[in-house]
C-alpha cells in the first residue's frame, strides 16, 4: 500500500519526547499498579554495566522465543545492543535502572521476544478531523489506539490495517480518504517495558469515510469509540497520548492547508 511518510529527524524528537514521558510517568505512579502479572518490585542500581542480579523484579512467561545466532545478527543491523551473556539491552536502560524513582524489570515481562517487538498502531481520525477512534484495552483498561504485534514478516501498513479491523471492525468497512501516513517508526513504553524486552511501532495515521455504526470492540478491545477530537480520555495507554497528538497537529496542518489553498482558487 503507497503511503506517505514524516520525516525521520521528527521520530527522533518525537522518540525523545516519549522517552522523557515515560520516565516522568514512572515517577509519578505510572506502575502503580503493576501491568498484570507483573512483580511490584523493579531493579535500580547506579552501575548501569553491573548485571542485574536474580530477585523479585525478574518476571518471565512461557511463548517466548530464544534468540539465534540469526536473530542477533538482525538485531546488531537494528543497532540493539547486547549484554555480556547476549542478551539484548533495552536503549533507555542506563536512564531506567539508574533512576530510584524508575528501575527496571528483568526478564522479557509479557513480550513475545527479547528486544525489540515490533507493533502497528492505527490512528484512525475523521475526515473532517473532529472525531478519533479509540479502544478500550482488556489487559488494563485503559484507552488506546487500536494495534497490536505484528505477525511475521508482515508489512508494518498491513498491521495496522489488520489491527483495526480486528479490534474494531471498522478497517473490514472503510473506504480511506487518502494515503495513510507513517506518522512514527521507534520505540513506544508501557508498564510492560523490561530491561530486555520492549514494543517498537509503526503508527500510522488514516482518514476514513465513517460508518459510524460498524464500531465494536472485539479481539483485545473490551470497547471501542469515536471521540471528539477536543473531549479525549484523561489517560492513555502506554506512549499513545503522544502518537494522538502528533496525528492531531499533522491532520491540523493538512486542513488549515486545504482551506487556505481553497480561499486562494
Amino acid at each position: 500500500m503507497k503511503h506517505r511518510t514524516l520525516s525521520t529527524a521528527s521520530f527522533t524528537e518525537t522518540a525523545e519526547k516519549i522517552k522523557q514521558n515515560f520516565l516522568e510517568r514512572a515517577r509519578n505512579g505510572l506502575y502503580n499498579p503493576p501491568y498484570p502479572g507483573y512483580p511490584e518490585v523493579r531493579y535500580t542500581s547506579q552501575d548501569p554495566s553491573a548485571p542485574i542480579p536474580d530477585g523479585p523484579w525478574h518476571h518471565t512467561n512461557s511463548h517466548i522465543r530464544d534468540l539465534t545466532d540469526s536473530d542477533r545478527q538482525i538485531l546488531r543491523e537494528r543497532s540493539v545492543d547486547f549484554d555480556d551473556s547476549g542478551t539484548p539491552i533495552h536503549p533507555w536502560f542506563a536512564d531506567m535502572v539508574t533512576d530510584p524513582g524508575v528501575g527496571v524489570y528483568a526478564g522479557p515481562g509479557a513480550y513475545w521476544n527479547h528486544g525489540p517487538n515490533d507493533t502497528g498502531d492505527a490512528v484512525a481520525i475523521s475526515r473532517l478531523g473532529k472525531r478519533i477512534l479509540l479502544i478500550k484495552r482488556s489487559d488494563t483498561g485503559a484507552w488506546a489506539l487500536p494495534g497490536g504485534f505484528r505477525n511475521k514478516n508482515e508489512h508494518p501498513m498491513d498491521a495496522a490495517r489488520r489491527e483495526l479491523a480486528e479490534e474494531t471492525r471498522l478497517g473490514s468497512f472503510i473506504r480511506i480518504m487518502s494515503r495513510p501516513v507513517l506518522i512514527y517508526s521507534g520505540i513506544v513504553a508501557d508498564k510492560r517495558t523490561t530491561a530486555s524486552s520492549w514494543a517498537h511501532t509503526d503508527a500510522v495515521l488514516y482518514r476514513p469515510l465513517l460508518p459510524w455504526f460498524h464500531v465494536r470492540g472485539q479481539d483485545d478491545a473490551d470497547g471501542a469509540k469515536w471521540f471528539k477530537i477536543d473531549e479525549l480520555p484523561e489517560e492513555f495507554f502506554g506512549s499513545h497520548r503522544i502518537l494522538v497528538e502528533l496525528a492531531k497537529a499533522y491532520v491540523r496542518k493538512e486542513i488549515d492547508s486545504r482551506d487556505a489553498q481553497q480561499k486562494t482558487d
